[in-house]
Order: structure tokens, then C-alpha cells, then sequence
């Protein structure tokens, strides 16, 4: 305001204004008012590390209240330390990767998030946490260089003990698995040579009853060797790293079926292949793999039915989905989760033969090659078995 007249004494009798109307910025005001007191909250509730790293200068220029609580630091001393953060606390190990990580910040898009896990030290415990990180650019310069990252950390050392757990528990038993089926090849092949040399030695000598024994023997050393060759391909499939290079489907299921020509012929099966596409894995282990899953539609046919076996392709982005159908017997719903464990089997072997061992060696196989497995089923009418790989 200003004065715009006065009296003759001076004193003012009248002035002039201007008005502004400022609701709208009064609103805005208040909105990120409470945008800032809602991160604030966000800072001090959130049980993930929060921060903003400098990638010019490398040094940590905000942290919340989580990074006190989870490894022991202080705001303070996190500003203390500067530049020399990282080689301060992170594991000497993972330290260079650290650093790649953040040179390949220089290539990235904004709302493009990374992941990146590495130990870091625990001031108070003094020993190193696991830590998943994920970051994206969070400011750039006048030319879009990044110039700093923000990120949210969770300490995952648990996770990473029972991983680890895991793995050891699955490599002693692999390991047991080996011991087991190569030490028992001897005794089964003495009993077998001994069964041979009885049957030849008393053939004439044996009743009925003898030979029910004789043969009750063959049949359980069959079905032991059988167990302990399966035990070895299963134990094996994790101690080689797979091939992987393009493979024609085609191809492999040409080998497929000419393994089970027998197996075929002998079950009247018939088999229809879809032109297949390329796909990216190791060539044996997918032969192993179709071999199991053909073979397993055969074996559980219906008895008064021709077997009927389809296998064709779903494309999908970047995989596609193999599928191997049948109108067999079918698998309970409640099944299907648990019929790729070891020794999983569904039927009396008086029944089925077999071992239990093939669909897990068939979940192993997928595993190892980066895809999926998995099925679906009615019973009385047929199983579909899917096996998705990139292309």
C-alpha cells in the first residue's frame, strides 16, 4: 500500500493498494508442506535405509534414521567419513563391483531401478551385513549427466544364511546320493551273479516256490540298479554347468524319439510334433528332458486306451512354453504341486514302475537352464506338462 493523499496538516486521508489473490499458492504452500512432513514420517518409520549418494563427489549426502538403527551409524559420522564410505565399509570383496555400479549410473534412464547386493560393515557388531540395494538417478546436471542416487537398502543376512543353508544341506546330499548309488552297484551286481549261478547250478533241482524266489530276487535287483543309475544322473545334474547355445527343438525331439522307438512300438503309442521353435539351453539336457516327459505320458496310460501324446509351442514375449499333453490316466489336483519331488510317486509300483526320480530330474534340468516347469491336469482325462525357456 501507498498513500495517495493527505490533509493539509499531513496527516493522510487516503492510500492506494494492490490486491493479489494467492490462494492457490497458499494451497501449494500447505501441500508441500505436508509432502515434506510425510516424507519425514516416511524417513523415520521406514525400517529400509534410505539415502542419496553423490556420484561425483562418492560420498553419502543423506541417510535416514534407519541407517543408525540397522548398522550403527551416525548421520555425523556417515558425513565424516566422506568419500572414504565405501572403502570404509563395504567388504573388500564386493567393493569393485560397488564402483561399477555406480560408473554404469552414466548409461541410465530415469525411473530405471537397479539391483545390487554386497556387505556392509555393522559398526557396533564390527562384522559385515548382507545388503540388497535398489537405486535410481535421482538428480542430473545441465548436460543429464547423473549426478546423484537415490536408493532403499534391506539387510538380508538371514536370507542369505538360509540360502546358503540350503545349498550346503542340497550339496551333502547330492554328495550322499552319489555315495549311496555308487557303492551300491557292487553288492547288487555280486547278488545278481550269484542269483545267475543258482538258476543255473540247482535249475533242474528248484520247485515252483524256488523259482518264484529266484525270480522275486531278479526283479528287486532290477529295480535297485534302475534306482541307483537314476540316483547318479540326478546327483550329476547339478555338478555340470549346461551348454547354452541355440537349439532346435526339432532336432532334439527327433533323438527323443528315436530312444523310445521301443517304448512306443511296444505301447502302440501315438505321438504328434508340432513344428517346434529355437530355443536357448544345452542340447543333451533337453533331450533328457522331452526323453522323461514322453515317457512319463506313456507309462501312465489308460489300459483300454491308445496312448495319445501331443507336443507343441505357446509363444510368449521373450520365452515360449513347450507343452507335452497326453489323455492318460491323470493326476490328482491336489498333486500337482508335489509331483516333482525326489522320490515322489503317486502309484504302487505294481502298478507303475519306476523310481520317482523323473519329474524331479526333469525340475532340475528346467531349473539349471533358467525356465520353469510345471502342469496341469484332470484326472480320468490327461495331464499337459509346460516348459517355458527364453528364445
Amino acid at each position: 500500500d501507498r498513500v495517495y493523499s493527505r490533509n493539509r496538516k499531513g496527516g493522510v486521508e487516503s492510500v492506494i493498494g494492490v490486491t493479489v489473490e494467492i490462494t492457490e499458492l497458499k494451497t501449494r504452500e500447505e501441500e508441500i508442506a505436508r509432502a515434506k512432513a510425510n516424507l519425514e514420517k516416511i524417513n523415520t518409520l521406514s525400517p529400509a535405509i534410505i539415502y542419496v549418494y553423490d556420484l561425483t563427489e562418492k560420498k553419502n549426502l543423506f541417510a535416514n534414521r534407519s541407517l543408525v538403527e540397522r548398522l550403527g551409524y551416525t548421520e555425523e559420522e556417515v558425513q565424516e567419513m566422506g568419500s572414504n564410505m565405501l572403502s570404509n565399509c563395504i567388504h573388500p570383496d564386493d567393493l569393485e563391483r560397488v564402483y561399477a555400479h555406480h560408473a554404469a549410473f552414466e548409461k541410465m534412464r530415469d525411473n530405471e531401478t537397479t539391483e545390487l547386493e554386497y556387505r556392509f560393515k555393522h559398526k557396533i557388531k564390527n562384522e559385515y551385513e548382507w545388503i540388497i540395494s535398489s537405486e535410481q538417478v535421482f538428480e542430473r546436471n545441465a548436460h543429464g549427466k547423473p549426478v546423484t542416487l537415490i536408493g532403499i537398502a534391506q539387510i538380508v543376512t538371514e536370507q542369505k544364511a538360509r540360502e546358503q543353508a540350503l545349498i550346503d544341506a542340497n550339496a551333502e546330499l547330492e554328495r550322499f546320493n552319489y555315495l549311496v548309488s555308487h557303492d551300491l552297484k557292487e553288492p547288487l551286481r555280486t547278488i545278481g551273479a550269484f542269483s545267475e549261478r543258482l538258476k543255473k547250478k540247482y535249475q533242474e533241482k528248484l520247485t515252483g516256490s524256488g523259482e518264484d524266489y529266484l525270480k522275486f530276487i531278479d526283479q528287486a535287483i532290477n529295480r535297485m540298479q534302475l534306482l541307483t543309475k537314476q540316483l547318479l544322473d540326478y546327483s550329476r545334474l547339478n555338478q555340470q554347468q549346461p551348454d547354452m547355445v541355440s537349439v532346435n527343438l526339432n532336432e532334439v525331439m527327433v533323438d527323443v524319439l528315436d530312444n523310445l522307438q521301443l517304448s512306443i512300438s511296444e505301447n502302440q503309442a501315438k505321438i504328434e510334433v508340432e513344428s517346434l521353435p529355437i530355443v536357448q539351453g544345452d542340447k543333451l539336457l533337453m533331450t533328457i528332458l522331452f526323453q522323461n516327459l514322453i515317457s512319463n505320458s506313456i507309462k501312465y496310460r489308460k489300459s483300454d486306451v491308445i496312448s495319445a501324446i501331443k507336443v507343441g509351442y505357446h509363444p510368449k514375449g521373450k520365452s515360449v512354453t513347450i507343452f507335452v499333453k497326453d489323455n492318460g490316466i491323470g493326476i490328482k489336483p491336489e498333486y500337482l504341486d508335489k509331483i516333482f519331488e525326489v522320490f515322489k510317486r503317486l502309484h504302487n509300483k505294481e502298478d507303475y514302475e519306476g523310481s520317482g526320480i523323473g519329474l524331479a530330474s526333469c525340475k532340475r534340468i528346467v531349473s539349471n537352464l533358467g525356465g520353469r516347469i510345471w502342469a496341469s491336469s484332470i484326472e480320468g482325462e490327461g495331464s499337459t506338462f509346460y516348459v517355458s525357456f527364453p528364445v
